[in-house]
């Protein structure tokens, strides 16, 4: 069953606010924060997806040179993904339709899949209830569900009081939440995502008590949207778990004999996956980092690309590599001139 018309909206709402400011603020490609890789679209993160992915979501979408730019930003995430994202600002540029395209047939049907595999009985949940899941885990990662530590308690609360008919409980675990973000944490967005799926659920509790009934009606959601700022999203522990996910299904057939023979165990296999792509996402990051800071040195790192040609001349003029362009110019000048006028042995001491 798809996620009804509201959560759709919510999800849209909280990623990107509207149609209108998507095409205002988010055609291009940008940073986030926290543990994101450079993001894409609609709430699309680019870090947290394998080359292959990339490939097969966008390639219907975006020219062959784009596409290229966008898988080489698969793997990197965290702080290294931002002087990346200041990079391929100029090369990515995603319209409104394709994102909402790809959010509609790749995203939600894939956040589904992966909710209803850590929650099975969340698959008995009505478009509401269902929606409010695939809202939670779009933000924080739908391996919260089963993953330890303090941090993720609510989230596997969530999934226990849902395996266990105690759909009731979840409006109070979603809220209690909160705790993760304070008001003085600068991420309030999440505190106010937290409680519109909070009653969202309570809405889709008046409706068979949260569950799906026999006839229930397709609900499968048209293109509307509206929302809140992207850099709200959640930081590295909420997202990192998908990338070794992802490694993970690649050496799928010999970690199960490993495992089968007891040698090996889900957790071991991921610390291995994440070391052994350890080097490769330095060397990445390293070249992204050059890159980035030249291009603040000659002032277009944190130039809007669309800028016109007035501005572009005036970060250049007014940027501190301008001026050593100049003095090179000038010494030049003088080795000419003095060459000119007195020949090789002018250059001599």
């Amino acid at each position: 069953m798809p996620i009804s018309t509201a959560a759709r909206d919510l999800i849209i709402e909280q990623e990107v606010t509207s149609e209108a400011a998507y095409k205002k603020k988010y055609r291009r490609p940008e940073w986030p924060g926290g543990g994101s890789g450079v993001t894409v679209g609609i709430g699309y993160d680019l870090g947290m997806a394998d080359r292959a992915k990339i490939t097969r979501d966008w390639q219907d979408h975006v020219d062959p040179a784009m596409l290229k730019v966008m898988a080489s930003c698969a793997g990197v995430y965290g702080k290294e993904a931002r002087p990346l994202a200041a990079r391929v600002k100029s090369q990515i540029l995603i319209e409104w339709d394709d994102a909402i395209q790809v959010f509609d047939d790749v995203d939600m049907p894939d956040w589904e899949a992966q909710v209803t595999r850590k929650i099975p009985k969340a698959a008995d949940l009505n478009e509401d209830c269902l929606g409010v899941l695939v809202s939670l885990a779009y933000n924080r990662g739908a391996a919260g569900f089963t993953k330890d530590g303090d941090r993720y308690r609510e989230m596997r609360a969530i999934r226990d009081a849902i395996q266990n008919g105690n759909l009731e409980d979840v409006p109070a675990e979603l809220r209690s939440m909160k705790r993760l973000w304070p008001d003085s944490s600068g991420v309030g967005g999440l505190r106010a995502r937290r409680e519109a799926e909070a009653k969202l659920w309570e809405r889709g509790m008046r409706k068979n008590g949260g569950m799906a009934s026999d006839d229930a009606v397709d609900t499968t959601p048209t293109r509307l949207a509206s929302g809140d700022d992207r850099a709200d999203d959640d930081d590295a522990d909420d997202t990192r778990s998908a990338a070794i996910g992802a490694g993970t299904a690649i050496v799928t057939p010999i970690a199960q004999k490993l495992m089968a023979k007891g040698e090996a165990d889900p957790a071991g296999i991921a610390k291995v996956l994440t070391k052994a792509a350890e080097p490769m996402r330095k060397s990445k990051s390293m070249w992204a980092s050059i890159i980035a800071m030249i291009s603040g040195f000659f002032g277009f790192g944190g130039l809007d690309p669309d800028a016109g040609f007035l501005e572009k001349a005036k970060a250049f003029l007014t940027s501190p590599g301008f001026f050593v362009v100049i003095m090179f110019v000038m010494l030049g000048l003088i080795i000419y001139w003095r060459w000119k006028d007195h020949g090789p042995g002018a250059l001599k001491s």
